[in-house]
């Protein structure tokens, strides 16, 4: 979504307002990729090890990137609905190869059942008001026409447009403000509750 001028729209707070695009944007390309989907068992798949069908895709523009990966948006042609891709970035050959992808597809699914537990417990301790963690459900894209290997796996999520403001982060970062409470409480409940072994 862009303002009057041309740049991106922003929120009453200043951060970037994320407005996925129409399915008949410019922006996807008229070239379709195939692609390979690999879900997590708890979403019907195999542990990710074993295909769960095959999509026709296009492309957009990358729109975010992290230390590691770019978000790019996508387009699944049969149902015409609008995905995000996190593609490796190049020098990132370690978060590019297939075990990579699906380390961090089974560390997503365990993130979605201490999300649940952790929103279960808060429910049953404050009533409606305690706080809701939800996470994205993700699944693995190969491309499997790309010669490159660094490009053929790839992570999948659905698009979702809104404000989004980081609380804490991998490199130590944590917000300190009543809004960022809830969210320091489950990385500090999902260390406690498992031992040591996850901090979501």
């Amino acid at each position: 979504e862009e303002d009057e001028e041309g740049e991106n729209a922003v929120d009453e707070f200043g951060l970037p307002v994320v407005a996925t695009p129409s399915t008949i944007d410019r922006q996807f390309s008229s070239q379709d990729e195939v692609v390979e989907v690999y879900t997590a068992e708890e979403d019907g798949g195999r542990g990710g090890r074993e295909p769960v069908g095959r999509k026709h895709v296009a492309l957009g523009k990358p729109f975010a990137r992290g230390s590691s990966r770019a978000a790019i948006w996508c387009l699944d042609k049969a149902t015409r609905e609008v995905r995000v891709v996190k593609e490796p970035m190049k020098n990132t050959a370690r978060h590019a190869s297939k075990e990579a992808l699906f380390a961090d597809l089974d560390s997503q699914a365990r993130a979605r059942d201490l999300a649940f537990k952790f929103t279960a417990a808060c429910t049953l301790k404050l009533g409606s008001k305690g706080p809701k963690f939800e996470v994205v459900p993700a699944c693995v894209y190969r491309f499997i026409k790309r010669s490159d290997p660094s490009r053929q796996w790839c992570m999948c999520e659905q698009a979702l447009s809104g404000t989004f403001r980081k609380f804490n982060s991998n490199a130590g970062f944590a917000e300190a403000s009543p809004d960022a409470e809830p969210a320091q409480a489950f990385s500090h409940w999902c260390f406690q509750s498992t031992g040591g072994e996850y901090m979501v």
